[in-house]
């Protein structure tokens, strides 16, 4: 019996399944969608590392966040007293 490695890029392919985000080489804001600047997840889903840090700022600078992760610090410092 023959078995074959598959890289999680591969799967799509070998399925037989036309992706279009597989073709693409720029993200939506232009980035290239290549070499270190790609996250690619089991399921094939390419994600563009420089838009991911972005959409993390973003989320990060959120008034709500701050204040969850203030509250969760304090709880961690009280439990190491």
């Amino acid at each position: 019996m023959h078995l074959r490695c598959w890289d999680p890029i591969d799967w799509p392919i070998r399925k037989g399944v036309s992706r279009p985000e597989l073709r693409r080489d720029r993200c939506g804001r232009g980035h290239p969608m290549a070499g270190d600047n790609v996250r690619t997840f089991a399921s094939g889903r390419r994600v563009c590392k420089a838009c991911d840090r972005i959409r993390v700022k973003k989320y990060q600078a959120r008034s709500d966040v701050k204040a969850r992760h203030a509250a969760n610090a304090r709880t961690r410092r009280a439990a190491k007293k």
